[in-house]
């Protein structure tokens, strides 16, 4: 019995509309999984963005510390503990493990020169600031705070460095 025009006609009509929905549902999810994958960048860059904006703020603190040999009371005003821990829980969730490794050592670094600066202020400013105490154990602390310091910013530019290596959007 041959085919019909009818017949034919709803086959050809059946066959082309469940191409049709395949190819939606298939275009359907590669955007989704593409505008994910743009949402994780966005939030990922953010990340990057804070996290840089953060080290910079902290490493202007550092130079004006070396600049004027004399720090105020709260010398890292913006960087408490809480801070530090949502930025590294952000850092955590968006971030490469490069960029988690280099964040870890330029902490690492901050919490030494700020170690340092801590003794020197205690060295030299022992009833405080608007004292200043000369002394030769206050003269080694200093230099053990600019040995720190420039490891600091060793740290706080190989971190900038990276940042911007991944900064650049990479095609999936």
């Amino acid at each position: 019995m041959p085919l019909q025009p009818v017949e034919a006609t709803l086959i050809a009509a059946s066959v082309t509309s469940l191409v049709s929905t395949v190819a939606v549902v298939v275009t359907h999810r590669l955007t989704q999984a593409r505008e994910r994958r743009h949402r994780v960048w966005d939030r990922r860059m953010d990340t990057y963005a804070e996290l840089s904006k953060t080290y910079m703020i902290v490493g202007e603190n550092r130079e004006y510390i070396r600049r004027h040999m004399k720090a105020a009371e709260d010398f890292l005003p913006d960087f408490t503990d809480d801070a530090y821990a949502l930025l590294d829980a952000k850092l955590a969730l968006f971030g490469s493990p490069e960029i988690m490794h280099l964040s870890e050592r330029t902490f690492e670094a901050l919490e030494q020169w700020v170690a340092k600066i801590n003794a020197w202020i205690e060295l030299a400013h022992p009833d405080g600031f608007d004292t200043f105490v000369p002394s030769r154990n206050a003269d080694r602390a200093w230099q053990e705070f600019e040995e720190a310091a420039d490891l600091a910013k060793a740290a706080d530019l190989e971190l900038a460095t990276a940042l911007l290596l991944e900064a650049r959007f990479k095609k999936a």
